[in-house]
């Protein structure tokens, strides 16, 4: 763009955003999605970190860009403290499916074990953050990792995982702290069902399939 990049209105956007609440406005919160020829993990970081919700690679794959958008869309309706409170039940159905993890990455397929890679580092060191005696200000730590978590989720688990991430991620930043801690232990389930699907996601991801290999 002429004046600023996609940072620097994100970080505008974001600003007034702040200060509109600060004053005590009602304020919606602006889903950003970063579309970006850059694949790498630090860009991702950078678009999360400079407060973008979301991210997507060129080229572009219209079902990504969708089901990022419906994503951010359900994500933005205002939530009563009931509705905040209600965490989705656990999930029968694995939380990880290679299939639709190869749909999703159809058009560049060889970012896939990258993104594996960064999830299962994710997950892990927030499970090592995970304390069900934590404080608050531990609690609210929590915000962070999730909000960077929810972007891989997005593309490597089911909806039920970006669901429970999403509404635990929403209930640190307005402060609901106390269904934060109570969705601790759904959260943990999760993780661990996930990493101990990874292995043999990967494997079927390293699989032919329709003659090309990851």
């Amino acid at each position: 763009m002429p004046e600023m990049d996609g940072y620097e209105a994100t970080r505008v956007i974001r600003e007034r955003e702040q200060a509109a609440a600060a004053a005590g406005a009602p304020v919606s919160h602006i889903p950003i999605i970063a579309l970006t020829a850059n694949a790498m993990q630090g860009d991702r970081e950078h678009c999360l970190k400079v407060g973008m919700d979301d991210y997507v690679t060129k080229p572009l794959e219209l079902p990504l860009l969708f089901s990022a958008i419906a994503r951010h869309v359900k994500q933005n309706k205002r939530l009563d403290v009931v509705q905040a409170a209600t965490l989705p039940k656990a999930a029968n159905s694995d939380p990880m499916d290679a299939n639709d993890i190869r749909k999703r990455f159809s058009g560049t397929p060889q970012i896939i074990p990258e993104m594996l890679d960064q999830f299962e580092q994710q997950i892990e060191e927030l499970r090592g953050m995970l304390q069900f005696d934590a404080s608050d200000e531990e609690l609210a730590a929590l915000v962070q990792p999730l909000h960077a978590l929810k972007g891989c989720c997005g593309y490597l688990t089911s909806d039920h995982v970006v669901r429970m991430v999403t509404r635990l991620e929403g209930a640190g930043k307005s402060g609901d702290l106390e269904t934060l801690r109570g969705g601790l232990a759904d959260l943990q389930a999760e993780i661990e069902r996930c990493l101990s699907h990874l292995p043999e996601v990967r494997r079927q991801l390293a699989a032919p399939a329709d003659g090309v290999r990851l």
